[in-house]
């Protein structure tokens, strides 16, 4: 049974000037460890950013081919930003966000259970 190419390898194998190598190894990395296009959809998302034929097959390793070398036509300038930006890298830290919604849906549940007391004093009058 063939051994499927990982990432890192697959980036290895081509032929790239030596800046490009390194970047584009590190997006490699990260794509092994699902913090660059973590799923399929992710995938499927970044074919439709770059207009790229989306892979037959919806495997994320079928996918690394088309992927990988699209980025190799990149210039490595943006190849690098999407390394810095964090983009492609799947759904953002939810946790503290999370937490903000769950503080502030408290505050506007208990807002909504504990109206201000209202004034019923009359209007004053001048006088």
């Amino acid at each position: 049974m063939k051994k499927k190419t990982t990432a890192p390898e697959y980036v290895e194998k081509m032929d790239l000037p030596s800046e490009k190598k390194r970047v584009m190894a590190e997006l490699a990395k990260r794509f092994e460890k699902k913090a660059f296009l973590p799923s399929f959809g992710d995938i499927r998302e970044f074919c439709l950013i770059y207009r790229i034929v989306e892979p037959a097959s919806k495997s994320r390793v079928s996918a690394l081919p088309r992927v990988f070398k699209f980025i190799a036509t990149m210039e490595t300038s943006k190849i690098q930003r999407i390394l810095d930006d964090g983009m492609f890298s799947g759904p953002a830290r939810l946790g503290p966000i999370a937490d903000a919604i769950m503080r502030n849906g408290r505050g506007a549940a208990y807002r909504l259970a504990n109206p201000p007391a209202s004034d019923n004093r009359p209007p004053a009058t001048g006088g």
